[in-house]
């Protein structure tokens, strides 16, 4: 009888341990469902790009000088974005600038508006 019970024990145990393990990946992969959320620029971890479900954006940048040296100073810029496809309109008060959203990533379309010296950097989602 003991062994019975013993058995019929270590099943519960291991469907609850099953339960909790499938329920813990499910909710894992849905909260990074998405294009929302904050991308961190891979060139400089203290630029980031938040989008929000609302249609606006937080861009934190370095404040560059006229001959495209990025300075110290960090500068916030509220803006707002569109998608269509896996294209990435955000637009700020210096204009609109699209990405192309490749996973988990933000791509710019033409890296050539980078500063230089920062082609291929990317934003990364956090």
């Amino acid at each position: 009888m003991k062994r019975v019970t013993s058995l019929i024990l270590s099943v519960v145990l291991c469907l609850i341990i099953l339960v909790g393990y499938v329920a813990g990946t499910k909710q894992e992969a849905g909260a990074d469902d998405g294009p929302y959320g904050k991308y961190v620029f891979s060139a400089d971890p203290t630029q980031y790009l938040e989008l929000r479900p609302d249609g606006s954006c937080l861009i934190v940048t370095r404040e560059y000088t006229p001959s495209g040296v990025p300075g110290k100073r960090l500068v916030s810029i509220n803006g707002t974005y569109e998608i269509k496809g896996d294209i990435v309109s955000i637009g700020g008060p210096a204009g609109k600038l699209d990405w192309r959203l490749e996973g988990n990533t933000l791509v710019p379309s033409q890296p050539k508006f980078l500063p230089r010296g920062l082609e291929g950097a990317t934003y990364i989602k956090n």
